[in-house]
């Protein structure tokens, strides 16, 4: 699943950690520097690469990797389709 991937790429680089060490059940609390302030980091990063802000029920539902690609996936879900509307 390539927003497994994404998110554990991004979880890595906002909390400055080896790839390697990001794994897909990653969760808040389990990889070093995840904790509150790396949350913070990591929803920064997030809404970056998303191009918007995260709503705060969003943010309090981040809890692990597979949070973050699901996040992921329908965003560019939402970028890929184009509007039919007028």
């Amino acid at each position: 699943m390539r927003s497994l991937l994404e998110a554990r790429r991004l979880v890595a680089m906002a909390l400055d950690r080896p790839f390697e060490t990001v794994g897909e059940i990653a969760t808040i609390g389990k990889v070093q520097g995840w904790d509150s302030i790396g949350h913070i980091s990591i929803v920064l990063a997030l809404e970056k690469q998303i191009g918007r802000m995260l709503r705060p029920e969003e943010i309090g539902q981040l809890e692990s990797v597979a949070d973050i690609a699901a996040i992921l996936a329908i965003s560019t879900d939402c970028v890929a389709k184009p509007s039919l509307g007028g």
